[in-house]
């Protein structure tokens, strides 16, 4: 009850912890993805209902890619973009993959349902492949919880694989 998640766009780059204590937040994640040149989202994102320019989830995987919606009464779900409304009211973020759903685990690189392997030239690489810095956030009738890990620095903070960030 006491948490807000709400979606921001910054129109250009910006270090989130910065922006966190100019605002008052004391907590934040990065959701999505964007390209570095032009910078833009990767995927479709919508705020207040309203569509933010980005570039297209590479076809056909942009109705499977896994997405956060923030329906204007405040609840969010976690969904394939084509479960969603196609014109939401709220916000929605095109994100995943979908890691978890009805307390089942149902990332499994092998099929590439939402198409990051297939269309990892759209990153640097496939991102689902491998130990990242990873954010995740997960729902359940009474949390939502929010996870956040580094893993840039060799020794120090390895990141996590897809496989360990859903379970």
């Amino acid at each position: 009850r006491s948490t807000h998640v709400r979606v921001v766009h910054f129109p250009r780059t910006e270090r989130l912890d910065v922006w966190c204590a100019e605002n008052g937040i004391e907590e934040a994640v990065v959701a999505g993805f964007f390209l570095r040149d032009p910078y833009r989202p990767l995927g479709e994102l919508w705020i207040d209902g309203r569509p933010i320019p980005h570039e297209p989830v590479a076809a056909p995987f942009g109705r499977r890619r896994g997405s956060v919606v923030i329906d204007p009464d405040a609840a969010v779900r976690l969904i394939a973009r084509q479960a969603a409304p196609a014109r939401p009211t709220g916000d929605l973020v095109q994100a995943g993959p979908l890691l978890v759903a009805d307390g089942e685990i149902v990332f499994d690189a092998g099929v590439d349902r939402e198409g990051f392997s297939a269309g990892a030239s759209q990153f640097d690489s496939d991102i689902t492949a491998g130990r990242y810095p990873r954010a995740a956030i997960g729902i359940s009738e009474q949390w939502l919880m929010a996870v956040a890990c580094d893993g840039r620095r060799s020794s120090v903070d390895g990141g996590l694989s897809m496989p360990e960030l859903a379970e």
